[in-house]
């Protein structure tokens, strides 16, 4: 899958330390970018006519609106610092790939066919790994980060009496209670009046006032350590496909872009670096788009199940399975329900892609060895 006008690069012509504190510091720079888009789309997938969660939109720009009345700019970047953490499941995926890619190279000998079937098939089976990898990381980071996006805790959807009495005798709770009331007298003329809260109301402060250790904390006393891992399958069967799909296309609309733009499929034959960049670019945007139509489905799916999941969790009701889920939203909503978020989705995707792509093979070519 060459890249440039050079030689392409693997694993074994890079310096590997120097590519991996490159990428996460470049990566970590992105994220304040990408992250509205994203937390709109986890909410909009959340939502149900019978939805646990305290929110209502009709559509991305209503989402938008209504989180910025109600919350602020801060409203956008609910849990962006669990995000973060996507930057270290990042850079697990990228390592992965390229070992990954490099040991079936060795294997098939693809890269000495220079055959372009063989190469994408490599290319394909190396993004499955990567995402399967990742995933060990990466759901536990996007159980935590969906769970504060939506409002949503053991004890913030649909509580029971006995977790909430729990919850409320503990330290850190009394502690975050006493902080919110001290804050909220000072903006009353009365201050017994801001006591008047729901009790439900007051764990749902003092989850939300916690750090991201205390949340962590409470998912695991509710519910055990394992149920960070909860929706790794589901995890699994939407980023892998999407993984696989993307690292397939990419090289395919390299050569079409490159096609229009050069007049020719492959690299510039000018080396002109700017042209590079930009055909890399729109063909990371486009593979993009593309795998973002096609897995969206699934996306929503899991979304949904994940957070119903939590919430049932804390409520009486069994929890609900991955294909009761998805038949219950198509008979709710119609096959329309499988692409809820899809144009949040596909903004975070493409533009996501359209950088990271830049960064990826920028970074590998800067630290290319001599």
């Amino acid at each position: 899958m060459p890249m440039s006008g050079k030689k392409s690069l693997d694993w074994n012509n890079i310096d590997r330390f120097k590519f991996c504190w490159m990428c996460p510091s470049l990566l970590l720079g992105t994220k304040a970018v990408f992250y509205p888009p994203d937390l709109i789309k986890t909410r909009l997938q959340a939502q149900t006519h019978n939805s646990p969660f305290d929110f209502k939109y009709k559509g991305p720009r209503d989402a938008c609106r209504q989180i910025l009345r109600k919350e602020g700019i801060r409203g956008l970047y609910r849990g962006f610092g669990v995000s973060n953490l996507s930057v270290l499941v990042m850079q697990l995926y990228i390592t992965t790939f390229e070992l990954t890619k490099m040991h079936l190279n060795n294997w098939t000998g693809a890269n000495r066919t220079q055959s372009k079937a063989a190469n994408l098939a490599v290319s394909s089976a190396a993004g499955t790994v990567a995402a399967v990898v990742a995933q060990t990381i990466g759901t536990p980071a996007r159980v935590l980060l969906q769970n504060i996006q939506c409002g949503s805790t053991p004890l913030t959807a649909k509580p029971m009496m006995g977790k909430a009495l729990s919850a409320a005798a503990s330290p850190q709770f009394q502690l975050n209670k006493r902080r919110i009331a001290q804050g909220q007298s000072r903006q009353m003329s009365r201050g017994t009046a801001a006591l008047r809260l729901h009790p439900a109301q007051w764990l749902r402060a003092g989850i939300e006032s916690s750090s991201i250790v205390s949340v962590t904390r409470s998912l695991v006393q509710a519910h055990g350590a394992a149920h960070l891992w909860r929706g790794f399958s589901g995890s699994v069967l939407m980023y892998a496909p999407t993984s696989a799909i993307w690292w397939a296309l990419y090289p395919t609309f390299h050569d079409r872009v490159s096609l229009i733009l050069n007049g020719h499929e492959g690299p510039s034959a000018t080396n002109n670096q700017t042209v590079e960049v930009l055909t890399k670019a729109v063909s990371g945007s486009l593979a993009a788009g593309v795998t973002c139509l096609a897995t969206n489905p699934l996306d929503v799916i899991r979304t949904r199940h994940n957070l119903l999941a939590n919430a049932s969790a804390s409520s009486t009701s069994a929890a609900p399975r991955a294909f009761d889920v998805m038949r219950s939203l198509v008979r709710e909503e119609g096959v329309a329900g499988l692409y809820r978020g899809l144009s949040m989705r596909a903004v975070k995707f493409c533009l996501s892609s359209f950088v990271l792509v830049v960064i990826y093979e920028g970074v590998k070519e800067q630290c290319r060895l001599s």
